[in-house]
């Protein structure tokens, strides 16, 4: 940058200099990865009289920063102008519209559009679907889609994979078939579609009937494999592949994790770095997970350290798997510094702070810390309530919990679910107080579990409660008729 702005400044001291050369400098600094979107701005501003092409440039710029807003501005201004958008012009204020959340803007952009005589560019349309696909209106994306022509690839895809977003895979597969010319994005869409939903089979089928792979294709069969914790064909996938990158070594790494292999997670660890593949934040997630599964502190700390010396960025992500880790791995007071020192707290991050502190007995800091939460402005959700609901049952905290539950629904709105009522059974239960947990079974607006009942019933065999516990015993068989165990807790009931 240092010596495009001795470019710039050299432009400024020539008399009569040609507009060409700042026109390049705008584009340079607004589309390049090495550029400067806000000094493209500054060089915009100072423009005496800038072209469609130049606005388009720095449109283009704006709608790929975090601040799409100045995008949809720089086109108002345009407007203003009296110069005319062209078909350069708004497939980059449609991504501005998309990226943002002015969505009714992009509606109303949609009949200028049409006014201008436009409304059959293909990268126009395709835009206008994504943007409708976003704004989750699909009866207006099939509208403009029946509109395109059968060689519009873009358009197609984007149709796809606006269905694929909404779970109509059926719908995908319609289109998808109807198709004169596919590429490999519409392959990898349908792939990745069949395999979000578990349908591992189909994703194969069409895997296998791909004239060409791409990296997508395979890691999109990994994660297919993931979502089915079907390791062992992930990993038999993941052998053959031809070239991985961080992303397939991510995925199974992911696979092991979620499958309970935490071993085989560490030692793939040891592989990935043995070949000089870089790890990113979504591999430490992983790895920490697998950590806090083992309750391997030393490997965690080592993590930690990793993290540090090659400065992986420690975001609210990262930062909740360091959390969540510690705790898992016993060291509350690790987890309890990770998480103050975290910029960024999200509901997750608060959850499992609130978590961690509910397993090692803390229930008084973990209902101090939901009330910051409040403080701080972070709305807590039901797994919050899940986790301090069963601090309460452990510390034989009966009215906070009782005070809890109210709480969720009358506070948050949030509808207690079977997990919120078994945590507040089973406290009244091992209080003693069968009759009030009795009630509240009675009282619930879903049918008790069996984990439901059998709290109570634990309750009855504590306090020798015959009358409460026969006829929760009842309820019980009826529920697992073969459970012999239920039985036997019966009889002794």
């Amino acid at each position: 940058m240092r010596q495009l702005k001795q470019i710039h400044a050299h432009i400024i001291k020539q008399a009569n200099f040609n507009l060409c050369p700042l026109s390049k400098l705008i584009s340079f600094c607004a589309v390049s990865p090495r550029g400067n979107v806000a000094y493209a701005k500054t060089i915009f501003d100072n423009h005496q009289d800038p072209s469609v092409e130049i606005y388009n440039t720095l449109i283009r710029g704006l709608s790929s920063t975090k601040l799409p807003l100045e995008a949809l501005r720089l086109y108002q201004k345009l407007l203003r102008s009296g110069l005319r958008p062209n078909n350069f012009t708004y497939p980059f204020v449609i991504k501005a519209c998309t990226e943002s959340s002015m969505i009714q803007y992009g509606v109303l952009i949609h009949p200028q559009i049409i006014k201008s005589g436009l409304k059959s560019d293909p990268y126009i349309q395709s835009s206008l679907i994504h943007f409708y696909v976003t704004k989750k209106d699909l009866h207006a994306a099939k509208q403009l889609f029946d509109l395109c022509s059968e060689t519009d690839l873009v358009s197609w895809n984007s149709m796809i994979d606006g269905y694929v977003k909404f779970g109509q895979i059926e719908l995908a597969q319609q289109v998808f078939d109807r198709m004169v010319i596919r590429d490999v994005i519409s392959w990898n869409t349908m792939i990745n579609g069949y395999g979000i939903l578990g349908r591992i089979e189909d994703a194969k089928r069409l895997f296998d009937e791909m004239p060409v792979r791409s990296i997508v294709s395979w890691n999109s069969m990994l994660a297919g494999y993931d979502k089915c914790g079907n390791v062992e064909d992930a990993f038999n996938m993941f052998t053959k592949m031809p070239y991985k990158d961080v992303v397939s070594w991510n995925t199974m790494l992911a696979c092991y994790a979620h499958s309970g292999k935490s071993n085989e997670a560490l030692s793939l660890f040891d592989e990935m770095q043995a070949l000089g593949v870089r790890p990113n934040e979504a591999t430490m997630v992983s790895l920490l997970s697998a950590c806090g599964h083992l309750g391997a502190l030393e490997q965690g700390l080592c993590l930690h350290s990793y993290l540090s010396y090659h400065k992986i960025k420690t975001n609210s992500i990262v930062g909740t798997a360091l959390v969540d880790m510690y705790a898992k791995c016993g060291s509350i007071s690790r987890a309890t510094k990770v998480f103050h020192s975290l910029e960024s707290k999200d509901v997750l991050a608060w959850n499992t702070i609130i978590t961690g502190m509910a397993m090692h007995g803390s229930t008084k800091d973990a209902i101090q810390l939901f009330e910051k939460m409040q403080r701080e402005g972070v709305a807590p959700n039901d797994i919050t309530f899940v986790a301090l609901l069963g601090a309460c049952r452990h510390a034989g905290m009966v009215e906070e919990g009782q005070r809890l539950l109210v709480c969720m629904s009358r506070t948050y709105g949030i509808a207690p679910k079977i997990e919120h009522y078994g945590c507040v059974i089973d406290l009244l239960a091992r209080a003693g107080r069968l009759e009030e947990a009795m009630e509240l079974i009675g009282t619930m607006p879903m049918e008790p579990n069996a984990s439901a009942w059998g709290a109570l019933l634990g309750g009855c065999r504590i306090y020798g409660n015959a009358q409460v516990g026969e006829r929760v015993g009842k309820h019980l068989i009826n529920l697992q008729p073969h459970h012999s165990g239920r039985y036997q807790v019966f009889f002794y009931a």
